[in-house]
């Protein structure tokens, strides 16, 4: 959130108008308004990620991930994957062996 500063230095005995009033304090609400949505926010950030950190703890393996077991049990494979992580897969792949071929001396 920005910093928000004082539209107006009312000095006492001064007139002041309501508008400048309302302008101040739809201000200091906006203000307030914003902070809160961060901070709900944040808040459902952090349940989702200790909820997170306990399935880890647990062993429990989240939707769309691979664990060791299901590698060691071959339950994944490269014809399993589909076409464009197959694709991903071989650019890895080249790039590795490039990688490693540079720095073993052969350019």
């Amino acid at each position: 959130m920005a910093q928000i500063s004082r539209k107006y230095n009312f000095q006492p005995g001064q007139k002041i108008r309501s508008a400048q009033v309302d302008e101040e304090l739809d201000q200091l609400v906006t203000a307030h308004n914003e902070q809160d949505t961060i901070l709900t926010q944040n808040v459902e950030l952090t349940n989702l990620l200790e909820t997170q950190v306990q399935q880890l703890q647990d062993g429990v393996v989240p939707d769309g991930t691979i664990s060791n077991a299901m590698l060691q049990a071959g339950a994944v494979s490269y014809s399993k994957l589909t076409p464009d992580l197959q694709e991903q897969m071989d650019i890895a792949d080249v790039a590795s062996k490039l990688y490693l071929y540079q720095n073993a001396g052969g350019w």
